[in-house]
């Protein structure tokens, strides 16, 4: 009897799975028949262009690319469920949490070798980031659950300058990241922040075709709005990029994030002072040891899930 009831439990456990599987591919085949699919292509040069295929030729336009020496590639499937992307260059990352006497001692090492960023005219610069999620806290579930593949949207801006304004998408894979980007006008971001989106499936950029899709059928919204500092450094040798982010501040509820009056609370009595080290290929020794701090191990801090503590 005991052999019939585990012989049955294993017919049942198999029949679920491929009922999920056909499923699964029926409705991914019904989502993208017919559809057609933005395809951007981003050269070796920097040149890059964009067009509408039909989803049965995106391995031919793939093809296509890579003959075009392509740095990267990506398409958009019609259920908003994922992103598809080739050959994507991603960066190591390390955060650290560090005290202000720990972040005097590492600016000292770092400016004996490294430069400050060009963009930080006064060796620092404020960021305002408006960051996207969804009624269930998707982005901030799968970050404090540590999950392996995960990403995020957000608008964003430097030094209250809402004439130039990006619309990001950051993705984790393990340790390494790969962040996209598309310019929006001022006008476009007020639309997304007020839900005014159908514009958006009409945009040639794909970034801002997928974050459309997302919101569609995953319920992505403005969430809340993150303030900090930044004081950059960069180094040419594996291209790294030293940065100390600190003043973090949340906008609690609000989601107005082009507005410059709305209302800003430091998030926590003591908020951290984050070092932040990203580089390609290698790390040079002369950076481990700059940024070397004892009793300091790396983290997986992240101001977005800080600031939600409050909204």
């Amino acid at each position: 009897m005991f052999l019939i009831s585990l012989f049955l439990s294993g017919i049942a456990v198999i029949m679920s799975s491929l009922y999920r599987y056909f499923f699964h591919t029926f409705y991914k085949f019904k989502t993208q028949i017919g559809h057609k699919l933005p395809i951007k292509c981003v050269t070796s040069d920097g040149a890059s262009h964009c067009r509408q295929i039909p989803a049965d030729q995106v391995s031919t336009a793939w093809r296509e690319c890579r003959h075009r020496q392509v740095m990267h590639t990506q398409a958009i499937y019609g259920n908003g469920e994922h992103m598809n992307t080739q050959d994507i260059r991603y960066r190591h990352e390390w955060k650290h949490e560090i005290s202000y006497a720990d972040m005097l001692d590492i600016r000292l090492r770092l400016k004996a070798f490294a430069s400050f960023d060009p963009h930080a005219a006064e060796g620092h610069y404020h960021i305002r980031s408006l960051y996207f999620d969804n009624m269930a806290d998707k982005a901030l579930k799968e970050k404090t659950d540590g999950v392996n593949r995960r990403e995020k949207f957000r608008i964003r801006y430097y030094n209250g300058d809402t004439s130039f304004i990006n619309l990001e998408k950051k993705s984790k894979t393990g340790g390494l990241g790969s962040k996209y980007s598309a310019r929006l006008s001022y006008e476009q971001s007020l639309d997304i922040i007020r839900g005014r989106t159908d514009w958006m499936k009409k945009s040639d950029d794909p970034l801002i075709q997928e974050l459309y899709l997302k919101m569609t059928y995953q319920g992505l919204r403005p969430k809340t709005i993150v303030d900090y500092e930044r004081e950059p450094y960069i180094y040419a040798p594996g291209n790294v990029r030293v940065t100390f982010d600190y003043d973090i501040r949340t906008g609690l509820g609000s989601t107005d994030s082009l507005d410059p009056n709305v209302p800003m609370i430091a998030a926590g009595s003591d908020p951290p002072i984050i070092l932040e080290v990203k580089w390609d290929e290698y790390l040079p020794d002369i950076i481990k040891a700059a940024v070397q701090t004892p009793g300091r191990r790396v983290c997986a801090f992240s101001k977005y899930a800080q600031c939600r503590v409050y909204g």
